[in-house]
């Protein structure tokens, strides 16, 4: 089954997100203090991943919007 994905307004702290029609969410932040240079990607189920670089950041938020 299809379930279209969109881009939604990012909350505060957020660089980007997108929304889901049955309202999961992925986003993207960048990281501060230890994590300070990396990005942190971070899903409404609880997931959350520090990626070194923002381009690993996005393939991996693109392999959970599924």
């Amino acid at each position: 089954m299809y379930v279209p994905w969109r881009l939604g307004t990012p909350e505060e702290g957020e660089s980007v997100r997108w929304t889901c029609v049955d309202g999961r969410w992925v986003s993207l932040a960048l990281g501060h203090g230890e994590e300070a240079g990396k990005t942190i990607v971070l899903a409404s189920e609880g997931r959350r991943e520090v990626v070194d670089d923002y381009e690993g950041a996005l393939s991996l938020a693109k392999s959970w919007r599924v």
